[in-house]
């Protein structure tokens, strides 16, 4: 999340005055599929979906726009609806003045993309839930991210405050916001109209490189201090570079090992949460995307063929174990992700971050306290030094705004096996067999007592495009066959669910029934489609040398071409 544009002073400098009659709109999120826009199905607000119909709607009734752009997994989204969209105060302010559009930006990411490009303008910063008023017209004149329902909250401007001052200028100066709009738009194109050659220049390579080396984190690896995303890219670059500069290298193992300890890693059920709040990888959000899992598998296969250590092999089938067991399905779909948000218990009524992954240190002792080392140590003992347990809980209150994870310990490696086997006065190899038969034993606990979090049971092109690579990737370097099959499987898939009238869809999605449906006018592909799926496809050819996968890339390939003006 990050902070709209100005402080509420200069937001009525700039803004008016005045009011208008209650629109009588229905919520039209119940026609939707996407997990996303039902989850906001029965909000107060009147949300419309992203079609030709409601931006008509908007020009026939003269109103403002209100985008309001997210997912289904993202904390900060489940907040915002929480303090805001929930209110009926709010809400009626919502109805009265503005369109409201509801958007998941994993179905349509050309348009939350194009308006994320004017909220990173305006702020400096960018994030969901993404909140954008424009004109009729569709040219945005204010943006913003998580705003807080009154003025008192984290410093920032509330929601309800803003509403009603964009609202009065929007009615005593409407032509200054349509000026507002058409001046960024005009300030966007220019900026987008870059130059484009068919080589990469030498000086834009190492450009990219010295910039990386500026961002580095040499403590805990990464590219910044604070939050960390994984950023994958970055470090494939980096492997790629470091055929002729050992540093680059240097910079991805620091990296890749950190965040396999850190917190941002699931230590018990494997896979990769979206990022960390703090620079030591400890504190997630803790929503695990299907797009990271992909991309960071990739990563650390091939720091495994550079660099032949077994850890990045180890990590690589841990991350593929998790996708293979809570992100399949049976008929080679994968699931786009998991939430952040969980009930803590099955008797809860009330979703808390990270209710699923945390421990208070009683639980751990309550589940392993009857379990013995050799020597007569408790196994809870081991667990706890192991992964930084402590009795009042791990997190930095400065992680955690709304106190949800106040006593609760996020797992991260504390100590390392040699140096518990010296404090434990126990051989090393017991260590290490103890600590998984803890995690085992703490896994099925989990699954058994805890409420899962919600699965957004979404198929997205792309991101099955993503894991497929790893998939097909990961059984060329093992010469593992199990992998290659389930790559084969996952694109038999994609062309059964995702090939529309010789065109590449974006989305499919699981009914309730388990089958597999699309919207009335399906969703295009949109760049990223096309390009992640040939390489999946490219990728699942080296791996069989079966020439019907080649063929399959240079039809979706033409499906490019048909689709180049609309891409």
């Amino acid at each position: 999340m990050s902070q709209g544009i100005g402080s509420l002073p200069l937001l009525r400098r700039f803004f008016g005055t005045s009011r208008t009659k209650l629109d009588t709109m229905t919520n039209q999120l119940k026609n939707e599929l996407s997990p996303y826009l039902l989850q906001h199905q029965h909000n107060p607000v009147h949300w419309q979906p992203w079609n030709s119909e409601t931006l008509e709607l908007a020009r026939t009734t003269g109103k403002p726009i209100f985008l309001s752009s997210g997912y289904s997994t993202c904390h900060w989204c489940h907040v915002m609806e929480r303090e805001s969209f929930e209110n009926q105060s709010i809400a009626d302010i919502m109805n009265e003045k503005f369109i409201n559009i509801k958007l998941d930006r994993e179905e349509r990411p050309n348009i939350d993309g194009m308006y994320m490009y004017v909220v990173q303008a305006i702020t400096g910063g960018g994030g969901w839930p993404m909140s954008v008023w424009m004109t009729p017209d569709l040219h945005p004149f204010y943006a913003g991210t998580y705003f807080p329902p009154e003025d008192r909250y984290y410093g920032r401007p509330g929601f309800r405050a803003i509403l009603l001052t964009i609202a009065e200028h929007w009615e005593e100066n409407q032509s200054r916001c349509i000026e507002s709009g058409i001046k960024i738009v005009e300030t966007l194109k220019k900026s987008a109209n870059l130059s484009v050659g068919t080589t990469l220049p030498t000086e834009s390579i190492q450009k990219c490189r010295n910039q990386l080396g500026r961002s580095y984190e040499p403590s805990f690896g990464g590219f910044s201090e604070q939050p960390k995303f994984p950023q994958p890219v970055n470090l494939q670059f980096l492997i790629h570079y470091s055929r002729k500069d050992r540093e680059s290298f240097n910079m991805v193992d620091r990296t890749l090992t950190m965040m396999r300890k850190g917190g941002i890693f699931d230590h018990l059920g494997q896979g990769f949460s979206r990022y960390s709040t703090d620079k030591k990888w400890h504190v997630p959000h803790f929503e695990k995307m299907l797009y990271d899992q992909g991309q960071i598998v990739s990563a650390y296969l091939n720091a495994y063929l550079v660099s032949k250590n077994q850890k990045f092999a180890s990590i690589a089938h841990e991350v593929l174990e998790y996708v293979s067991r809570d992100m399949s399905i049976e008929g080679g779909g994968f699931y786009s992700a998991e939430d952040a948000d969980s009930l803590p218990t099955k008797t809860s009524t009330e979703k808390k971050e990270g209710a699923f992954y945390v421990w208070e240190k009683s639980e751990i002792h309550s589940i392993l306290g009857n379990l013995k080392l050799s020597n007569g140590k408790g196994l809870d003992d081991l667990v706890c030094a192991r992964f930084g347990v402590k009795e009042n809980g791990n997190v930095d209150p400065f992680q955690d705004p709304h106190d949800e994870l106040k006593m609760k310990n996020v797992f991260f490696l504390d100590k390392g096996t040699d140096v518990l086997a010296t404090e434990f006065d126990i051989p090393e190899t017991e260590v290490v067999s103890e600590l998984e038969k803890a995690r085992e034993k703490l896994f099925d606990w989990r699954n058994i007592n805890r409420p899962r979090p919600h699965l957004d049971n979404k198929f997205i092109a792309s991101w099955n495009g993503l894991i497929t690579t790893a998939y097909a990737q990961a059984g060329f370097i093992f010469s593992n066959e199990s992998y290659i099959e389930r790559a084969q499987k996952s694109i038999a898939f994609i062309e059964e669910n995702f090939y529309f009238n010789g065109d590449l869809l974006r989305t499919c999605y699981s009914n309730n029934n388990g089958q597999i449906v699309n919207l009335a006018r399906p969703i295009p592909g949109c760049v990223e489609d096309f390009a992640n799926v040939i390489t999946a496809l490219l990728e699942i050819f080296q791996a069989t040398t079966k020439v019907h996968y080649l063929k399959l890339a240079l039809q979706v390939s033409r499906f490019i071409r048909r689709n180049s003006n609309k891409l």
